[in-house]
C-alpha cells in the first residue's frame, strides 16, 4: 500500500493505484473503476461521518478493518474519513476518446507537478470538457496528489497520456496549423507585455495556406483560450491598460510638488481588477524619504530602470493604489486619498453613494448634547494635510491625528493589515473583530473615521500586534508622534 502511493513504478508494474476519502471513492466507483480492496478504521469513520457503516457500493468489495494506528501509517494525507483502497488502472489511448463534432479538448504538454495537473482536471470538469490530453507527461496520472488535487476530476473526465507527435496527428492538424497558434498565441503575449516572452521554437516566415473555415476555427480556438485563461486568473493574453486602451474618464491623477523642480507634475492611473496600474510617461517624483516603508522602497529599486528623467516609460502594476502613490512620490501614501479622477473626487469616494464633495466630519470630541443637557457638542475639524500622521505595515498604509491625550482618530480610507500575529492581545483581536462586525472596516478598509482612546490602541489595530504607536505614526517628514509632543 505504501510503495503504491509513493513509487510510480510499483503502480504500473501492480496495475493499481491508491484512493483515499469517500468523496473521491465514491466518483471513482461511478466512472466504472474496478476496486480491488479496501481498508477502512471504524472509529475514524464514525468520528467523520457519524456511522461506522462502509457505503453500499463496497458490498461486493473485500474489505479489511485496520486500528487508528495502521490506518495512520497506510494513509498518504489526513482527513479522509478513514478509508483507503486499492483500485486497478485504467489506460485510456487516444482512440478510446470518443468526441462530439465539436469537442473541447485541453491539451497539456510535459506537465510536471501533479497539483497544477489535478488542478487543470478541476477546470476541465467544471468546463464539461471532452478530453485532457496530456503530452509528454513528467508525471503519471495515479499520483495521489494528482487524485487529491483534481477532487475525483480525474475519474469523470476522460484523460489521455501521449506524445506530442501523437497528438497532432490524433487532432488532424498539421505541423504548420500548430506553428501558426503558437506564432499568433507568442503575438498576443508579447503585444500584452505583461510578461517577457522566451521561445526557443523556429517561427514560421509565412502564414500557412489553408480554407476559410480553418482559419475562422483557428481564431475561434484563439478567443476561446483567451476567454478561458481570463476566467482561470491568468492575463497572458489581455493587454496591459494604457492611453491608447483605457477611457479618458477612467484615468486617476495623482499631483504634488515635486521638490527638486518645484512643479506639481502629474501620473496618470487605472485602476483595474488585477491591481492598480500606474501608466507610461506618469511624473515620479525624484526624492525618496528615509521613512518610506521598507516594501515600497524596493519597488522604487525595482523599477529604477523604467524612470528616465523623472518619467515612468513603461506601465507598472501595483496591489494598490497607496503601493502605487508611494511609489509615485517617494513618500507614504493613502492612495484612496490622493488619486482623483478629472474632478478632483478622490478614488474612495468614486464607489460611495455619500456626496464626494463634502468630507466627513470626525467623531465629536466632548459629549452629546443630550448628555450635556442642551449644550451644543464640542466639533472637531479635519486635520490639514501637514497635520496628519501615517502608519505603514507591510504593504498596508493607514493615516490619523491625534486629537488630545484621550482621543485618536484613524481617519476613513485606511488600510488594516489581515494578519494577526499570535502574540496579539486579545482585548486588540476583539476590538478589530468588533470594528468588521459593525462595518467600521470592510474587507480591511476603515469605512469611516474611527476613534480610539491611545495611538498605540490604534496603531495595534491596524498592525494586527501590539505596537508602540507613539514610535510607528509619523508625520509628512517622518517625524515620530513622540518626538513631536515633546517640542
Amino acid at each position: 500500500m505504501v510503495s503504491l502511493q509513493k513509487k510510480s513504478a510499483v503502480r504500473r508494474e501492480c496495475g493499481l493505484f491508491v484512493v483515499e476519502g469517500l468523496r473521491e471513492l465514491g466518483h471513482c466507483s461511478d466512472a466504472g473503476y474496478e476496486i480491488q480492496a479496501v481498508y477502512y478504521c471504524p472509529s475514524i469513520l464514525e468520528r467523520a461521518t457519524g456511522s461506522p457503516a462502509l457505503p453500499f457500493y463496497l458490498d461486493t468489495v473485500t474489505c479489511f478493518e485496520v486500528t487508528p494506528d495502521v490506518y495512520e501509517k497506510i494513509a498518504y494525507r489526513g482527513g479522509t474519513e478513514g478509508i483507503i483502497a486499492e483500485v486497478k488502472t485504467r489506460t485510456w489511448h487516444l482512440k478510446d476518446l470518443r468526441l462530439p463534432e465539436h469537442p473541447l479538448v485541453m491539451v497539456l504538454e510535459s506537465v510536471e507537478k501533479p497539483g497544477n495537473l489535478g488542478a487543470v482536471l478541476r477546470s476541465a470538469d467544471a468546463a464539461h470538457a471532452d478530453a485532457v490530453i496530456v503530452c509528454d507527461p513528467l508525471t503519471d496520472l495515479y499520483n495521489p496528489n494528482l487524485i487529491r488535487s483534481s477532487i475525483g476530476a480525474i475519474f469523470s473526465v476522460p484523460c489521455v497520456a501521449c506524445s506530442s507527435e501523437e497528438c497532432i496527428a490524433f487532432l488532424h492538424f498539421n505541423e504548420t496549423i500548430i506553428k501558426h497558434l503558437e506564432k499568433k498565441f507568442i503575438k498576443i503575449a508579447e503585444d500584452a507585455g505583461r510578461y517577457d516572452v522566451i521561445n526557443s521554437n523556429k517561427m514560421l516566415k509565412k502564414e500557412p495556406s489553408g480554407s476559410d473555415n480553418v482559419f475562422d476555427t483557428l481564431e475561434e480556438i484563439v478567443e476561446e483560450a483567451k476567454l478561458l485563461l481570463f476566467h482561470l486568473g491568468h492575463r497572458v493574453l489581455e493587454p496591459q491598460p494604457s492611453t491608447a486602451n483605457t477611457a479618458k474618464e477612467d484615468y486617476l491623477y495623482f499631483s504634488r510638488k515635486d521638490k527638486k523642480g518645484g512643479k506639481s507634475e502629474k501620473a496618470i492611473g487605472v485602476r483595474k481588477e488585477d491591481g492598480f496600474w500606474v501608466l507610461k510617461g506618469s511624473f515620479i517624483h525624484s526624492s525618496v524619504a528615509d521613512y518610506l516603508t521598507p516594501g515600497y522602497k524596493k519597488l522604487r529599486e525595482q523599477y529604477k530602470d523604467l524612470i528616465k528623467k523623472q518619467k515612468l516609460t513603461q506601465n507598472v502594476r501595483f496591489d494598490s493604489p497607496s503601493a502605487a502613490s508611494s511609489f509615485v512620490c517617494g513618500k507614504n501614501s493613502n492612495g484612496l486619498t490622493e488619486w482623483k479622477n478629472k474632478d478632483g473626487i478622490s478614488l474612495k469616494y468614486l464607489d460611495d453613494d455619500n456626496s464626494p464633495l463634502v468630507k466627513p466630519a470626525l467623531p465629536a470630541k466632548g459629549r452629546s448634547k443630550h448628555q450635556t443637557g442642551g449644550r451644543e457638542k464640542r466639533e472637531t475639524a479635519l486635520p490639514s494635510v501637514d497635520e496628519v500622521l501615517h502608519l505603514s505595515v507591510n504593504k498596508y498604509h493607514a493615516e490619523g491625528c491625534r486629537i488630545d491625550d484621550k482621543l485618536f482618530i484613524v481617519l476613513e480610507g485606511s488600510e488594516m493589515n489581515p494578519d494577526v500575529r499570535k502574540s496579539c492581545d486579545d482585548s486588540i483581536v476583539k476590538l478589530r473583530n468588533e470594528l468588521i462586525k459593525t462595518g467600521k472596516v470592510k474587507k480591511y478598509l476603515f469605512t469611516e473615521n474611527v476613534p480610539f482612546k491611545k495611538p498605540s490602541t490604534a496603531a495595534a489595530v491596524i498592525v494586527g500586534g501590539n505596537s508602540n504607536g507613539w514610535d510607528l505614526w509619523k508625520d509628512n517628514k517622518g517625524r515620530k508622534l513622540k518626538d513631536i509632543i515633546k517640542r
